[in-house]
């Protein structure tokens, strides 16, 4: 089928990228294909490549949907999600950490019409590194650089959540789990320590109002008393 639009990515752009931009795009590249970009690499091959992630006027761009919109809008934000959640666990392992067994799952609750949730977990189900949500129809890149730039904030996040995987070794912050209920006071605090309030009760709440947990990595209100 003959492309709605055209695809605005080209060769200059990959040119351009840095170390770590090309690192990402490649690695978009071999989701999307199976296989990495070869030099000397031609604007119809990086627009063949990267077309369903290039801006549209619906949610995917209309010749890449494969019969199921669903499953088109899940593979759309996994070339993104799925592959910053690999280059990170490749990440962790390069620099040997001692919980290196790590393995994370990213999970799409893809959606047509509103926010397409999607989550970054470990193999064992008990502490999620991500969670964000986009809607498909506005969530493209008019640029290589902006795409390769998307892969690596996740990246960095979910390896920097892995970082942070015990708060508590700062021995001045006391941490309070809010679910369904409030606080209302916080009496008799000793001199020197931090009260952090984590308030877990977030639905209709916008994502730019939230934090992620140091305690799970799930979204919450936090407050210092």
């Amino acid at each position: 089928m003959k492309p709605e639009t055209e695809c605005p990515y080209t060769t200059n752009q990959f040119n351009a990228l840095s170390e770590e931009q090309r690192e990402a795009v490649q690695s978009i590249a071999e989701y999307l294909n199976g296989d990495f970009l070869v030099a000397p690499v031609t604007d119809e091959e990086i627009g063949t490549t990267f077309n369903l992630l290039k801006p549209c006027d619906g949610a995917v761009p209309s010749e890449e949907i494969d019969g199921d919109i669903i499953r088109t809008i899940r593979r759309k934000f996994n070339a993104i999600f799925f592959v910053a959640a690999e280059w990170a666990e490749r990440q962790i392992k390069e620099a040997d950490r001692s919980n290196s067994r790590h393995r994370f799952w990213t999970v799409v609750d893809a959606d047509y019409e509103d926010g397409t949730h999607i989550a970054i977990v470990d193999d064992t189900g008990t502490r999620c590194y991500l969670h964000e949500w986009h809607k498909a129809w506005h969530y493209h890149f008019e640029t290589l650089a902006e795409l390769a730039d998307e892969v690596i904030r996740i990246k960095r996040h979910v390896f920097e959540q892995l970082e942070g995987q015990t708060p508590t070794s700062d021995k001045s912050i006391i941490y309070v789990k809010v679910e369904e209920g409030l606080v209302q006071d916080a009496v008799n605090v000793p001199s020197g320590f931090k009260l952090h309030v984590l308030d877990y009760d977030v639905e209709g709440a916008q994502p730019a109002d939230l934090k992620q947990s140091p305690l799970d990595g799930k979204p919450c209100y936090e407050s210092v008393i």
